[in-house]
């Protein structure tokens, strides 16, 4: 065997252990392509997804809402500003926070439909700590502690629904939506919040 034969076999061996740079980043290429197309395709999809949702878990706060006026005559409002209106939505129909704006201990029974919100099973009324008891500013941290999250509903966005009352336009009672996908809420000439194109109401 010559050394011609035994360069040409060593060639051949080298060819076979792997891909050239090449065709690596071709195939990189196509990875990258075929992605754009299931984004472009699928991304829409998602978004009517969540908006959808967001429709849902609405109607669900409007129908709490309904319930909690039926039941205390008032719409939840706080009146000293403690909590911003969205802890005051969530607090009033979880059962803490009373018509006239105050803080409720023991609970009133929760008017919020499970899949919004559930106290967790080992949440004791009895353990309340008498601080927390005898202030919304400290009752609101123990409450994030218990519950491991924000008091607020949240949005398929992960940003709190916005409520408000009185409304900001001057109208007739409350108002009730998401910011959307953007998060971002407009506001008229006045300053009132306004309607977004991508906000669900």
């Amino acid at each position: 065997m010559n050394s011609a034969d035994i360069n040409r076999k060593t060639r051949r061996k080298n060819r076979t252990r792997g891909f050239t740079l090449i065709e690596l980043l071709a195939v990189i290429a196509v990875i990258a392509i075929l992605c754009t197309i299931i984004f472009w395709m699928f991304g829409p999809l998602m978004e009517n997804k969540e908006r959808k949702q967001a429709q849902i878990e609405l109607e669900a706060l409007r129908l709490s809402l309904s319930e909690f006026v039926r039941l205390r005559g008032e719409y939840p409002h706080c009146p000293n500003r403690i909590c911003g209106d969205s802890e005051t939505l969530f607090l009033s129909l979880i059962g803490f926070h009373n018509e006239r704006g105050k803080l409720q201990i023991p609970p009133y029974r929760s008017v919020v439909h499970e899949s919004l919100f559930t106290m967790p099973e080992e949440f004791d009324v009895a353990k309340i700590p008498n601080r927390a008891k005898a202030s919304k500013r400290d009752f609101i941290p123990y409450l994030v502690d218990i519950i491991k999250r924000d008091v607020t509903f949240l949005d398929p966005w992960n940003r709190a629904y916005i409520y408000e009352f009185p409304r900001e336009d001057g109208l007739e009672g409350y108002k009730l939506f998401s910011a959307g996908p953007d998060g971002l809420v407009s506001t008229d000439k006045n300053g009132n919040k306004d309607s977004d194109l991508d906000n669900v109401e």
